[in-house]
């Protein structure tokens, strides 16, 4: 049952937004270095561009009931996205229909349906005056004005209130729209859904957050009376009716819920909610609390607990953070992240902390803080830890061994670091030369991110090994490998006008052999580097390939005969 309560619209909105919501905490993408150097403005996820999508008038005016009926099923289809054509027409139109509405259900319920779709509270009152004469529309319009014009059925919602032989589905949605507009009067007739032993768990649910959005105080009796009784989810709904409290009465059974033992059986799904209580009713307690609660088993208590820790935005709530660069929540991780990243610059104490994390992560006993650990030193420019990556190359987790690669290709900048990462290039060369069929994504990958770094140093030892991947054969050496090869090939002899070598890959740039054709990639890659090797008449040669822009080789093309 899906009621995990991490977030019960406790967060408070402000116009400004928190510490959290000004970090970059999106996942990082790691790119070859031949998809970002040079730097061109070519799109490799290049897609023709669709049309937006617009809504047929024709059919919602159509004389037959059916194109009608489909239309505007198809706008309730359409209507999230943001540029979808023909809106106010449609709306309008459908307005009309309802001014006088079908007395057939089907055709009643899709006009309705798509008028909500595509309408506000301004339209609320057509909208609503339209499923009068008919219950089931009745219903379905009540649940929209409960986010656009709840007003309109409060006394409804009232009145089933006080109905015993209210149905637990509307009672629900009477709950959720009162807890919206209603007023402590309504507190009595909602606290009895809550405790009726008719009440199925969502409507009492409803019931306890519709009391705790109503009441700012007075309730904790209510919530401890909960927490002793055989309730289902006793836990959700105590913390829900606390939602607004700030009394220590309140922290205090939010606390002792959180600090309770916790094992495989427990129900977390309020725990999340009671820490944001007391994040905003006594954010000491909750910094104390986040000591231990970094480790709780529910992800929401960890990234409430973290989010907590970069919103105080001080070095103490720093160092409490360090630990959750190896939690096994993506967000979580990346919160961190992104906030060690804000602070390395802000003071010297900030700088070593970050500089220890970094190191403590890249010695590889935790696969996640490793992860973040490299892409820290690669977001900081800390060329001096590629020595302590290398090792990583041998890490049992793809997410580790890939990205150390990644993180070498950016970070390498001497001799006696590639000669650190040549034996796993060899290796993996040996490997797909063979012609395994066993050839891993993460293993290409990673061959590719090494050649990246061979080839931004220039290291000459290497040639005989990356020439291996220009020949097509059948593209035996992989499509990005060969590609990732060929362009570190293009560094290594950059402004060398080594004529042989670039004739070779101008043969590749300039295949069009129909019934085998060279990978794109490997083609684009081809034309950059011929034109870094700088030979004037292979160069030229580029001239005859017939693609051009926004393809990629057109770009590649473009650039080559450029550097003439």
């Amino acid at each position: 049952m899906l009621l995990c309560a991490a977030r019960l619209g406790l967060a408070q909105t402000t116009d400004k937004p928190s510490l959290v919501e000004q970090l970059d905490r999106s996942p990082v993408k790691l790119f070859p270095r031949w998809q970002i150097e040079p730097s061109i403005d070519c799109n490799w996820q290049f897609e023709e561009e669709q049309p937006a999508p617009a809504i047929d008038l024709g059919k919602l005016k159509s004389s037959y009931l059916t194109e009608r009926i489909d239309e505007a099923r198809r706008i309730v289809l359409l209507e999230a996205n943001p540029d979808l054509n023909g809106r106010d027409e449609s709306l309008n139109m459908l307005l009309g229909y309802l001014l006088a509405p079908p007395e057939d259900r089907m055709t009643l319920l899709a006009y309705l349906s798509a008028a909500m779709a595509l309408g506000d509270e301004s339209n609320a009152q057509t909208i609503w005056s339209a499923a009068q004469s008919d219950p089931s529309a009745l219903q379905a319009v009540e649940r929209w004005l409960v986010d656009h014009s709840p007003s309109l059925a409060e006394a409804r919602w009232r009145e089933r209130l006080t109905s015993a032989q209210a149905q637990n589905s509307s009672l629900f949605v009477a709950l959720k729209g009162l807890g919206r507009i209603g007023n402590t009067e309504d507190a009595e007739a909602i606290k009895q859904w809550l405790e009726a032993e008719s009440s199925y768990l969502p409507t009492r649910l409803a019931a306890a957050r519709a009391l705790g959005n109503l009441q700012s105080t007075g309730l904790e009796p209510l919530a401890r009376d909960i927490l002793s009784s055989d309730l289902p989810q006793p836990e959700l709904l105590a913390i829900s009716l606390l939602r607004r409290h700030s009394s220590s009465a309140a922290v205090k059974i939010c606390q002792d819920l959180l600090t309770q033992d916790v094992n495989e059986e427990t129900d977390t799904a309020a725990h999340a909610a009671a820490y944001e209580i007391i994040v905003r009713a006594a954010p000491a307690v909750a910094r104390t609390l986040a000591m231990t609660l970094r480790e709780h088993p529910d992800s929401n208590v960890r990234l409430a607990v973290v989010e907590h820790l970069t919103n105080l935005g001080d070095f103490a709530a720093l160092k409490v953070q360090g630990f959750s660069l190896r939690d096994s929540n993506g967000l979580v991780r990346r919160t961190v992240r992104a906030n060690m990243l804000k602070h390395y610059r802000q003071s010297s104490e900030a700088k070593k902390l970050v500089t220890q994390a970094i190191g403590y992560y890249l010695q590889g006993d935790f696969a996640e803080g490793a992860e973040q650990a490299l892409v820290m030193a690669v977001k900081l420019g800390l060329n001096g830890a590629a020595t302590r990556i290398a090792p990583l190359l041998e890490h049992a987790e793809p997410r580790v061994h890939v990205r150390a690669a990644w993180a070498l290709q950016e970070l390498a900048s001497s001799d006696d670091v590639i000669a650190l990462l040549m034996p796993e290039a060899q290796r993996l060369t040996a490997k797909i030369a063979s012609g395994n069929s066993h050839i891993t994504h993460d293993e290409e990958s990673k061959a590719a991110f090494l050649f990246g770094a061979i080839g931004r140093n220039k290291y000459r030892p290497a040639d005989e090994m990356l020439r291996k991947f220009v020949p097509k054969n059948g593209q035996l050496m992989r499509e990005s490998t060969r590609a990732s090869a060929i362009w570190a090939l293009g560094r290594i002899w950059e402004g060398t006008q080594n004529q042989e070598l670039a004739g070779q890959l101008a043969g590749r740039a300039l295949d069009g052999d129909p019934n085998d054709p060279e990978a794109i990639i490997v083609k684009y890659t081809a034309a950059i580097a011929v034109g870094m090797i700088g030979d004037n008449g292979t160069i030229k040669r580029l001239e005859r390939i017939p693609e051009s822009k926004p393809l990629p080789i057109g770009y590649a093309k473009e650039w080559a005969l450029d550097q003439l």
